[in-house]
């Protein structure tokens, strides 16, 4: 049953995973891929961590999650119908996502008193062994005569440690850091571990360099197979080796990146599983020694707190700043070549890229007319019409450059006029503004085209990158106005 557990865990986390992915391909269904792979997430997520804690719910305990999983589906399907308003009645998803839920729970109920009826039997039985190996042990030392032998090991008392917090402590300090506080966590368990007799350990440094990944990689795998090796000498032995919580912790690393930043909580959660596995590793070695504790048990300390008094609202700024990205996912695919109009006023402009997609005004600025983002090469375009106050197309061009020169203290201006505007006799500038410096670190480079009618004034604004595929020029360089201001 258990492999079973690893198989069905592993199969719906790539389910999910390829869902996820999806989201960046088919905007147009991305709340329906979303419940999807929030579904498949949750029963694999589940099944991974029974079969890695060897929970003996049998058939139950499967079926179970299989339940729960589809019943998040059909309920998230009930949001769906809500959410983006489509005809059609949502009450038989109800009914089936609600009977999906009830025998759901009722078979995890069953499934954990055959787990709990399993365990038990399993104890006795250790229990019995070790008594039965006791007993012989004793009858050998009095048949030699020597009563120098001890049934079982004895706590060797050692140094004070730091005391075992509980998972869902760690859980949170882990989420809140954004999984920073795996620094305190690796000075802790690597300083313990000097404190055992493991001198190679270097606490500060490895602390310090725990976020480098192929170095923190390293430090990560050697906690690991120190705590195994050291746990296997008091006689015991961990459910999860330390090659597995390796390579779950590079798995864990490849999903957080694949993930959209809007998931940002469901993504540390996942990235702090392994660290979770370690830390309970760690706390069975530090309950078997003799030993004080160095601060007090299951009680945050001030500095522990102040994580969750700075964690709490970088948290919230965490998912408001990723509003554009989430708005982005649910936009709309815009085809290759598409004259994209404008709704209320006379422009136009040609789609290059069919990763470009239309968000809805605000979501980068509060004064446009239309918002355009390439999320895969991280541009954006706005489009600004305001009233003509008796401007110029010169004094226009000239106050963009004293605004760029304002930020940017070396740049360079490359700008050109042509007629082709789309208004009679009325000239468009299209200027690109970029660093001059060629270093990686500036990169970022605007695209500006203006045109200045009697009436009204037209801007559009994109910000450029140097990944291979930009086409924000081309997008800039498309605008035009329609035949009907061209007549004003």
């Amino acid at each position: 049953m258990r492999i079973t557990l690893y198989v069905i865990g592993l199969l719906f986390s790539f389910i999910a995973l390829f869902c996820f992915l999806l989201l960046f391909g088919t905007p147009k269904d991305w709340l329906i891929g979303l419940i999807v792979g929030c579904s498949f997430l949750f029963g694999g997520a589940v099944l991974l961590t029974a079969a890695i804690k060897n929970y003996l719910g049998g058939w139950y305990f499967l079926s179970a999650i299989l339940l729960l999983s589809i019943a998040l589906f059909f309920l998230g399907g009930v949001y769906h119908f809500i959410a983006t308003g489509v005809s059609g009645s949502f009450i038989p998803l109800l009914w089936a996502g609600l009977v999906c839920l009830v025998l759901g729970l009722i078979l995890l109920r069953l499934g954990h008193k055959l787990h709990k009826k399993r365990w038990a039997v399993l104890v006795s039985e250790a229990l019995a062994a070790a008594n039965a190996l006791a007993i012989k042990t004793e009858v050998e030392s009095l048949r030699t005569g020597n009563d120098s032998l001890a049934p079982f090991p004895s706590k060797v008392p050692v140094a004070a440690l730091y005391p075992p917090m509980t998972t869902w402590r760690t859980f949170l300090l882990m989420v809140f850091s954004g999984s920073l506080y795996s620094i305190f966590l690796t000075y802790r368990t690597s300083k313990d571990l000097y404190t055992l007799g493991e001198n190679s350990f270097r606490p500060k440094r490895d602390a310090a360099l725990i976020l480098m990944p192929l170095y923190g990689l390293l430090v990560f795998m050697r906690m690991a197979k120190t705590i195994a090796s050291l746990t296997k000498k008091q006689g015991m032995v961990n459910k999860v080796s330390a090659s597995m919580l390796t390579v779950l912790l590079i798995l864990a690393g490849i999903l957080s990146v694949s993930m959209p930043t809007f998931l940002y909580p469901l993504t540390i959660s996942v990235v702090v599983i392994p660290w979770l596995i370690l830390h309970q590793q760690m706390n069975r070695l530090r309950q078997g020694q003799s030993t004080d504790w160095l601060q007090p048990v299951n009680q945050y300390t001030w500095r522990q707190r102040c994580v969750f008094i700075l964690g709490v609202p970088l948290m919230g700024l965490a998912i408001y700043g990723s509003k554009a990205d989430f708005q982005y996912f649910k936009a709309d695919n815009l085809a290759v070549g598409a004259a994209l109009v404008g709704q209320s006023l006379p422009y136009q402009l040609h789609i290059p890229d069919r990763n470009w997609r239309v968000v809805p005004v605000g979501t980068m600025y509060n004064d446009t007319d239309m918002e355009l983002m390439n999320k895969p090469s991280n541009e954006w375009v706005v489009i600004r019409v305001q009233p003509n106050q008796h401007q110029t197309l010169d004094s226009l061009v000239d106050n963009r450059k004293a605004i760029i020169a304002a930020n940017w203290k070396d740049f360079k201006v490359v700008e050109t006029r042509t007629l082709d505007s789309g208004a009679h006799l009325t000239p468009v500038s299209i200027a690109h503004y970029s660093h001059s410096q060629t270093s990686n670190f500036f990169n970022q480079s605007f695209f500006v085209a203006t045109i200045v009618t009697t009436k009204t004034i037209y801007e559009v604004i994109g910000q450029g990158s140097k990944h291979p595929a930009s086409t924000v020029q081309e997008l800039v360089n498309s605008f035009q106005l329609t035949a009907t201001e061209g007549n004003q």
